[in-house]
C-alpha cells in the first residue's frame, strides 16, 4: 500500500510558479513540504526577478510551507541539499522561464520521486529554449483559439500554464509513489508546460485526428458546433447563456416562452444550431433585451439549465441598432475586436 499523503516529506527547490503549486498541492493534502532557497535564485515562488517586496503569488503558494533560507557558501549548500534530500520522499524541481537544470545532488539518493517541471521537458528539440506563458499557450495550441477570427489570437490572463503544469506534476507523482511500493526505488515524472496544454484540448485534438475538422476561435462564442457558449447583452447587463445541448436549449426556450425559436426548422438540432449560430442569436437578442439579468436566472432555474447573470465588470463592444459602436465602461482590453462581429462581443476582468 503507498504512503498516505499525510505522511509524505515533499522538498521543493525554489524555481517556477508550477513546481511551486505542485508541492503546495501536496501541502493541501497534508504533506510536509519545506521550500529550500538556494542562493542567486529568483524571487520565491514566482519566477520572476524580485525587489525584495513579497508578491501575492509567492504569499498564496508559499502559505505553511516550512522555508529553508539559503546557505552562504556553495560547498555548505550542497551539503544542505544532500541532507534535505535524504529526508525527503519527493523532489520538486522547477524553472521557467529558462530551461531546468536538475539537482545533481538528488542523483545519490534513489528513494527519491523526482518532480520536474520546465516549459519543454529535459529532451527534444526545444528542451535549450526560454519560454513564458504566452509562448507556452501558443506552443501548446490554446492560443489558436482564443479571439476574434479574423484578427490575431489573444493571450489569456494569468498563470494558467504553470498551473496545469502543477497541477500534472501531482498527478504523476501520486502515481509513481504507488509503483515505488512495489519495486522499491524512486522514478522520475516530468512535466513540460507545452505537453500539459496540448493534452487538455478536449476535443480539439480529436475532431482533427478522427474527423479531419480543425476548430478556429470565433471570438466571443464555443469554436465547432456548441452554441449559445458566450456572454450576451440583457436588459440591465450582460448575462452567460450556454445552451449547447439540444435538452438544455429546449427547456430553456419554453420556460422563456419563446417557442418558435424552439419550432425553427434551422434549430432542430445541436449540429443545425452550430450551422446557423448568427440566426440564432438574432432569433433570441429581442427576448434578452427585454429580460433582466435576474428574470433570466430565474428562467435559466426553472427550466434547470446553466445560463448565469455576469456579475463583475466587463468591457462591451456592440452594434447598436442605428449601426453604430457604443462602448461600456470597463476594465481596459489591448485591442478592439473587428467590426464584423455581430450582436455582442465581451470580456471578463478574470
Amino acid at each position: 500500500m503507498a504512503t498516505p499523503i499525510r505522511d509524505l516529506h515533499v522538498l521543493e527547490l525554489s524555481g517556477s510558479v508550477a513546481g511551486s503549486y505542485a508541492a503546495k498541492t501536496f501541502l493541501q493534502h497534508g504533506a510536509t513540504v519545506v521550500k529550500y532557497l538556494r542562493v542567486g535564485d529568483p524571487h520565491p515562488g514566482t519566477g520572476e526577478p524580485g525587489t525584495g517586496n513579497v508578491l501575492s503569488t509567492s504569499l498564496y503558494l508559499d502559505a505553511g510551507k516550512q522555508i529553508q533560507a539559503p546557505e552562504a557558501q556553495a560547498s555548505d549548500q550542497s551539503a544542505s541539499l544532500r541532507r534535505w534530500c535524504e529526508w525527503a520522499d519527493i523532489v520538486v524541481e522547477s524553472s521557467a522561464p529558462e530551461p531546468l537544470i536538475a539537482c545533481a545532488e538528488a542523483d545519490e539518493f534513489p528513494h527519491l520521486i523526482r518532480v520536474q517541471i520546465s516549459p519543454f521537458g529535459s529532451s527534444g528539440p526545444y528542451r535549450n529554449y526560454r519560454s513564458n506563458e504566452f509562448s507556452d499557450d501558443a506552443m501548446g495550441g490554446q492560443l489558436y483559439l482564443n479571439g476574434e477570427p479574423d484578427r490575431e489570437p489573444i493571450a489569456r490572463p494569468g498563470l494558467q500554464p504553470h498551473y496545469q503544469a502543477g497541477l500534472h506534476g501531482f498527478i504523476g507523482t501520486i502515481a509513481a509513489l504507488r509503483v515505488r511500493e512495489e519495486i522499491g526505488r524512486g522514478q522520475r515524472v516530468e512535466v513540460s508546460h507545452f505537453e500539459g496544454l496540448a493534452s487538455m484540448h478536449q476535443h480539439t485534438i480529436a475532431m482533427w485526428t478522427h474527423g479531419r475538422f480543425v476548430l478556429r476561435r470565433e471570438g466571443n462564442r464555443q469554436p465547432g458546433i456548441w452554441h449559445p457558449a458566450g456572454i450576451y447583452p440583457c436588459k440591465d447587463g450582460h448575462v452567460l447563456m450556454i445552451l449547447v445541448m439540444d435538452e438544455h436549449r429546449d427547456r430553456f426556450l419554453i420556460a422563456a416562452g419563446m417557442p418558435e425559436v424552439l419550432l425553427d426548422p434551422r434549430f432542430q438540432s445541436d449540429a443545425a444550431v452550430g450551422q446557423n449560430k448568427d440566426a440564432f442569436d438574432e432569433a433570441i437578442l429581442p427576448w434578452l433585451l427585454d429580460h433582466t439579468r435576474e428574470e433570466i436566472l430565474a428562467v435559466a432555474e426553472e427550466s434547470r439549465t446553466p445560463p448565469r447573470p455576469v456579475a463583475f465588470g466587463v468591457l462591451v463592444l456592440y452594434l447598436a441598432p442605428a449601426g453604430t459602436r457604443r462602448k461600456r465602461r470597463g476594465p481596459p482590453r489591448p485591442r478592439q475586436p473587428s467590426r464584423k462581429q455581430p450582436i455582442s462581443r465581451s470580456w471578463s476582468s478574470a
